[in-house]
């Protein structure tokens, strides 16, 4: 029997919600998604549900998805924060929007697909723009400031191969925190990481790098996590806090491990490195992603040139 127009299913009841997002989760991990991948989507649906609650929705459909999303990129100056949760008033991140556009097309699409909706409710939704994070490294003097500040903290050893191994690597901050000491080949000064899409690759660090990790890791048992805390293996939030104390004993302003990240790119570049190499190093799926920072290693090129032209030195 074939639905009319007007009878078509484009909407979810409101207290569905919790069912449905049970079973596409399920189906992740039937599919063996990533867990970063299940973590984002079952914190997005719990986010949709509270925000069906506040706002007293009794369907999600075109509407509630649109002002969802609207929600996320404002949600952050109302009064009590985003969520509800006082902490959280800063803007999200554009990227972080356009994915959750992403995972909610593709729930609403399994729903379709699944016979609960006869058509998907984000069909009209347009992706949201999500420009590239402008690339601002650290200068050097920078980088030494928070390698100095980190040894001056509650967990010297820990923290120092932190910042060294970020800076030498460009590892995502969630990479950094999935690392097991098991996963170190300290003769061959490399380890292996999980990237995004539970891809493995092959990360190499420099000397100095690996003395700070042998100092730190000797000591940890290989089944472990490389990077604990007090209460277990170190989180993204975690990490975030160390760096942001380091930042504030070193004076040093907006430090986070994915500006470390497009320091270490940058740097890459300007030693001679190539735009291909750099892409499989960072785990970069398209070049698009790696060629943001050839224009910051151009520029300083540029620079460099100017200031050492021989023209002038005749």
């Amino acid at each position: 029997m074939q639905h009319s127009a007007h009878s078509l299913r484009v909407s979810l009841p409101a207290e569905q919600v919790g069912r449905w997002a049970d079973g596409w989760l399920l189906s992740g991990e039937i599919s063996q998604h990533s867990s970063r991948t299940l973590k984002s989507r079952r914190e997005l649906l719990s986010h949709l549900e509270w925000l069906a609650v506040e706002r007293r929705w009794t369907e999600i459909g075109t509407p509630e998805l649109r002002a969802f999303l609207a929600y996320c990129s404002a949600g952050h100056a109302d009064d009590g924060g985003r969520w509800g949760n006082p902490r959280v008033t800063a803007p999200s991140r554009p990227r972080t929007v356009q994915t959750y556009h992403g995972h909610l097309r593709t729930w609403c699409n399994w729903m379709v697909t699944e016979g609960v909706l006869d058509a998907s409710p984000m069909d009209r939704i347009p992706v949201p723009v999500a420009r590239l994070d402008q690339v601002m490294p650290f200068d050097p003097d920078e980088v030494k400031r928070l390698i100095i500040a980190a040894r001056g903290g509650p967990f010297p050893r820990r923290n120092e191969a932190i910042i060294r191994l970020l800076y030498d690597t460009g590892l995502r901050a969630s990479e950094l925190c999935s690392i097991k000491v098991s996963d170190l080949e300290m003769s061959e000064r490399r380890l292996t990481v999980v990237g995004k899409g539970n891809k493995r690759r092959v990360v190499a660090f420099g000397a100095k790098t690996a003395r700070a990790l042998w100092a730190y890791a000797r000591d940890v048992a290989p089944e472990r996590a490389l990077f604990e805390g007090e209460r277990g293996p170190l989180t993204r939030s975690g990490l975030q806090q160390l760096m942001t104390k380091a930042g504030i004993a070193a004076g040093v302003r907006d430090v986070h491990p994915h500006r470390l990240r497009h320091t270490f790119a940058v740097e890459f570049l300007r030693a001679g490195g190539n735009v291909f190499t750099l892409q499989t190093i960072l785990g970069h799926t398209h070049l698009q992603m790696t060629q943001r920072y050839v224009a910051v290693a151009q520029a300083d090129v540029v620079v460099q040139q100017r200031r050492h032209a021989p023209g002038d030195k005749l």
